[in-house]
């Protein structure tokens, strides 16, 4: 094996080479051919694309003396010595040349001719890190420079770059590289070099590089020096430490299940051996992220083997989308500390479960009332009627319901409405506080209406009645907003209780707000109570 780096070994010679940046080598390819060289060039782009690759490639074809379609011919005296080195192609650092000094020195140094072919190349790498004197002491050369230089400026942050140096160039921006690019650029190289790698071992290198040509092919050799010229699929992953635990799939399907004591054994089982809390919550949310493009029908895009992929079929065929996607919310809200503690974990597993479990009670609830013969109560009261023209002017009243009677300065109740005992207004009057709390992130005003105003007075044939202390706030809850307040609340009922269910809004002098449950942020909650007495420990 050779004792040169391979990302430098294998570094493309020719435009045609350049992996996944066709509309960059297109252009430039065109401009040699037609001899168009620009004075200028800025190159922008992520790490690991290309930039400086791209950047003596061109270097090389505008000293050409017979390029073929743009391309060096590798065989006249320029190309041969910039294969020697020896070649009038100046590479600067910025970061570490980055003063007024450092750009004085440069302007000096662009008055030499060069001593091979036509140009100068001048290759400023991380531009971007030059200081703003150094700019603006480079404008007038970059704008008017001698005709034998050519400025290539490269850049992995093209917004620090002055707009008054971006406009004196051409700007050519590179992409990452995808995921089949970088496993094609991979699967070449191990040709070359008799390396035996899987597509999977591969593909989990072009993940893990995150678009960086470069940073894959590092990743290769990293792999290939640990484990020989032919590491399994898991030494890749063990070396990379992307090694999904599979414990993390059981957990999925536990909270599917709704097994609250089987997760929270887990949970302590990988405590217990002493694996890293981050990594396995990394490997939690990968499992629920595969679960829900299963349950949406995006298997397809999961790059997973055989075993695997059954495995995350059967999670999401027992989950659903909708329950996947609620699964992955709550665990990507989950905050892991350094202290260790495993706790964060076992909330948000009950968190998940004891919702679940309210969520099926009250579709259970739903499903057991008898269903209207008739059209469903609609969940917005109909616009009230314009006054007839023909009605005698007479000083008009405001029309308001009979109110309760009093005795002795108390207020009666009014009658009850219909389901008022019902589950449905139990598990709402149970979770108000996040009933508040959900309305207040979509839309604070009705949250303010709700808070300390209003009950839940009613439940038949889906919708569920809230009422109003106030005449006021019932009639804006019921059409204010042109009708987004009503919209707000229903959605939230929709989100904590159940998609079938609408709601409506009355006035009820006799109301009283529920109770608000344990505060938010307290230590476990309602909702640790309620997984203990599921079985956690």
């Amino acid at each position: 094996m050779s004792t040169e780096v391979l990302y430098r070994k294998w570094r493309p010679e020719r435009f045609a080479d350049v992996t996944g940046q066709a509309q960059v080598t297109r252009t430039l390819l065109n401009a040699i051919t037609l001899n168009r060289v620009g004075h200028a060039y800025l190159f922008a782009g992520p790490r690991g694309t290309g930039k400086t690759t791209v950047a003596r490639i061109f270097g090389k074809a505008i000293n050409c003396e017979k390029p073929v379609e743009g391309e060096a011919c590798n065989d006249c005296e320029p190309c041969k010595a910039f294969a020697s080195g020896a070649f009038d192609f100046i590479e600067i650092d910025a970061a570490s040349n980055r003063g007024v000094d450092d750009a004085d020195r440069l302007r000096k140094q662009v008055n030499y001719a060069p001593s091979v072919g036509r140009y100068r190349v001048y290759l400023v790498d991380e531009v971007h890190m030059l200081s703003k004197q150094a700019f603006n002491a480079l404008l007038k050369t970059l704008e008017e420079p001698p005709g034998h230089v050519v400025f290539i400026l490269a850049t992995t942050e093209a917004h620090d770059v002055l707009p008054t140096v971006t406009s004196r160039c051409q700007r050519f921006d590179f992409r990452r590289h995808t995921t089949g690019d970088v496993v094609g650029r991979l699967a070449y190289i191990c040709k070359e070099e008799g390396f035996e790698l899987d597509e999977q071992s591969l593909s989990i290198m072009a993940r893990a590089a995150t678009g960086s040509l470069r940073d894959a092919i590092n990743l290769l050799e990293q792999v290939v020096s640990s484990h020989g010229p032919k590491p399994t699929l898991e030494q890749v992953q063990d070396e990379l430490g992307m090694a999904g635990d599979a414990r993390a799939y059981q957990l999925a399907r536990q909270l599917f299940e709704k097994d609250l004591a089987g997760c929270l054994a887990t949970i302590t089982a990988v405590v217990d051996e002493g694996v890293e809390l981050k990594r396995f919550l990394r490997d939690i949310k990968e499992a629920l992220r595969s679960t829900l493009m299963a349950a949406s029908g995006a298997s397809a895009s999961l790059d997973l083997g055989k075993e695997q992929m059954e495995q995350v079929a059967e999670i999401a065929e027992l989950a659903g989308s909708d329950e996947a996607t609620r699964a992955l919310k709550v665990f990507g809200q989950v905050e892991l500390k350094d202290t260790g503690s495993s706790l964060p974990l076992e909330l948000a597993a009950a968190e998940y479960i004891v919702q679940a479990n309210q969520r099926a009670e009250v579709a259970a609830s739903a499903a057991r009332l008898p269903q209207a013969a008739a059209t469903p109560v609609p969940a917005r009261p109909a616009p009230r009627q314009p006054e007839r023209a023909s009605q005698p002017p007479q000083r008009q009243q405001t029309r308001r319901p009979a109110m309760t009677p009093k005795t002795n300065g108390v207020v009666e109740p009014l009658p009850p409405l219909p389901g008022v005992e019902s589950d449905v207004v139990q598990q709402i009057r149970g979770r108000w506080r996040e009933v508040l709390d959900e309305t207040r992130k979509r839309n604070f005003r009705v949250s303010g209406m709700l808070n300390g105003n209003s009950d839940v007075c009613g439940y038949e044939n889906g919708v569920v009645t809230f009422g109003f202390r106030h005449q006021f706030h019932a009639e804006q809850m019921a059409s204010g907003g042109d009708g987004q307040f009503l919209s707000v609340l229903e959605e939230t009922v929709k989100e904590l209780f159940g998609p079938e269910l609408s709601v409506r809004c009355i006035h009820r002098a006799d109301v009283r707000e529920p109770d608000k449950g344990a505060p938010a942020g307290s230590s476990g909650g309602h909702l640790l109570k309620e997984a203990m007495d599921l079985g956690g420990k």
